[in-house]
């Protein structure tokens, strides 16, 4: 029986999806349980297969004038579904098939879906370490969701319901960041006017605090202990951690192609910033790295394999966690720890930021344009400094030995020690040399007069 407009526009939602045919020229109107009303027209394609063409939503009545018929996907009133259902039964009539027809026509082309701008943006971003982190994301959840659409079919809310769906908050935030310089390169190129990550904001804000933790000094007293109880190659991988301060990947993909006497040069395409950095290696970098044993003809020193630096990160922070005695660190953090550990030793916040070849703050703008000097000497001092320290907090309990010593001093002689450790620290391998063997006797008389008290 045909459809009436008072029928269709009284007509309840039920409990699942109903179609309500309008007698027998294909229409029907499609009830959802949310209410929803919208017309359909159903036919039979030229091979035999089953299509339906969804004309637009129900209209009870049309208030403006309309010139000429609505659009496919417009909302429809019934006189109007009629139209539009008698159209399309024409065309299939005459041998037509106009569901596959608008499939065809809506179907991006290959170089404008979006796996393929996917691709192609990915090849234009080709530093390795990037590239392959970029990839991951958007081949685990862009790509099955999004990959077949035309760029410029992609929506806001899409986008969002895309990242929300991601579980862990930090992967969320970082697929929305990789996202938004997809479509950002995508504009570059002309593929697309507006991004649709326009206004958008990140799914997890709360999940990108900056950290701030640092280990103290009896923390990486501990972790250096447990180094080495692990053995190579993680303990030397962590140690060298500690006393560059560069970053977990650069460190474990070293090669002993890379190292020239003390300068270990990464290749830019091991480095964030894309850039070759040179590190000058101390005596207790060149000491940890000849304690590895190395494996394979690829020149790799951190490997299990061979053919490729180690993995396997989470089990080895868990055993250092269980050795140490406490949790609530980070690998990256020993980054963060060396470089407060510079500040602490007097280092100018610039030289700091080239032994961690950051580029941002005093090395950002325009001033990282024109300012290309290396800091070669300057990261030597630096980092020797550092080594000589760390050297000295993690050696026979010097540090502990020194502070009771200090405490028998008297004010002048205490700040009289003080400078002279610290110039100590500050100075060549040789002047460290000298006063490490003077506090080891020291020491050795402290640990005697102990035994002999207790007796």
């Amino acid at each position: 029986m045909a459809l009436t407009a008072e029928t269709a526009k009284n007509q309840p939602p039920k409990n699942k999806r109903q179609e309500y045919p309008d007698g027998a020229n294909g229409l029907y109107l499609v009830v959802q349980p949310s209410g929803a009303k919208s017309w359909a027209v159903r036919y039979k394609a030229p091979d035999g297969a089953r299509r339906k063409v969804t004309l637009g939503n129900f209209l009870p009545k049309r208030t403006e004038p309309l010139d000429g018929a609505p659009p496919i996907g417009a909302a429809h009133t019934l006189a109007e579904a009629r139209k539009a259902a008698m159209a399309i039964m024409v065309k299939v009539a005459e041998g037509h098939d106009p569901a596959k027809q608008r499939a065809d026509a809506r179907a991006p082309k290959p170089e404008r879906s979006m796996a393929a701008l996917i691709e192609r943006f990915l090849k234009a971003n080709a530093r390795k370490r990037t590239e392959n982190e970029m990839r991951r994301r958007l081949e685990k959840h862009v790509v099955p969701v999004l990959g077949d659409r035309a760029i410029d079919t992609v929506t806001k809310p899409e986008i969002a319901d895309l990242c929300d769906a991601i579980e862990a908050p930090v992967m969320a935030n970082r697929t929305f960041e990789t996202l938004r310089l997809f479509f950002n390169w995508a504009i570059g190129r002309g593929l697309i006017d507006v991004s649709p990550m326009a206004g958008l904001k990140k799914p997890n804000p709360d999940h990108e605090q900056a950290r701030k933790r640092v280990l103290s000094d009896d923390e990486l007293r501990k972790l250096w202990k447990a180094t080495g109880e692990i053995g190579e190659p993680f303990g030397p991988l962590v140690r060298l951690l500690v006393l560059t301060g560069q970053r977990r990947g650069e460190v474990a993909g070293m090669m002993d192609s890379e190292i020239v006497g003390d300068l270990w040069t990464i290749p830019g395409d091991r480095v964030k910033n894309g850039h070759d950095h040179t590190v000058p290696l101390t005596a207790l970098v060149l000491a940890e790295l000849a304690k590895v044993t190395r494996i394979g003809d690829k020149g790799l020193i951190f490997t299990t394999t061979g053919t490729r630096p180690v993995s396997g990160w989470g089990r080895v922070k868990d055993r250092l966690d269980r050795l140490v005695g406490f949790d609530d660190w980070r690998i990256h953090d020993l980054r963060r720890t060396v470089a407060t550990g510079l500040q602490r030793l007097g280092v100018p916040l610039q030289v700091t930021e080239a032994v961690l070849n950051h580029t941002s703050g005093t090395r950002d703008g325009i001033v990282g344009v024109y300012q290309t000097y290396d800091y070669h000497d300057e990261k030597a001092d630096a980092l020797r400094a550092w080594s000589h320290y760390v050297e000295w907090i993690v050696t026979d309990d010097l540090d502990k030995v020194r502070r009771d010593w200090l405490g028998q001093c008297s004010p002048d002689r205490v700040r009289t020690l003080d400078k002279a450790h610290k110039r100590a620290i500050e100075g060549s391998d040789r002047d460290w040399r000298r006063y490490m063997k003077r506090w080891h006797r020291v020491s050795r008389w402290a640990a005697r007069r102990n035994v002999l008290e207790a007796a």
